[in-house]
């Protein structure tokens, strides 16, 4: 099996469990998770849509994790 299948499928099964969640930046932006990319088994990104815009930006998983605990 090859790495990007098993990325994918990574990425996949984390996005069903958090899919939706929203997040917020330390400037009161609001965020939902909307995608994740994964790189050798990894979470490399998280995919967040600005909440008001649709905007997507990507973020790094510490960066994520800081965003969740000011939710």
């Amino acid at each position: 099996m090859s790495n990007i299948f098993c990325d994918n499928m990574k990425a996949k099964s984390i996005l069903n469990a958090i899919q939706g969640c929203k997040v917020e930046d330390n400037k009161g932006n609001q965020y939902e998770v909307a995608d994740i990319k994964c790189f050798n088994g990894q979470v490399s990104f998280i995919g967040l849509k600005d909440i008001p815009t649709g905007f997507m930006k990507y973020a790094t998983l510490d960066c994520y994790m800081e965003m969740a605990s000011i939710a």
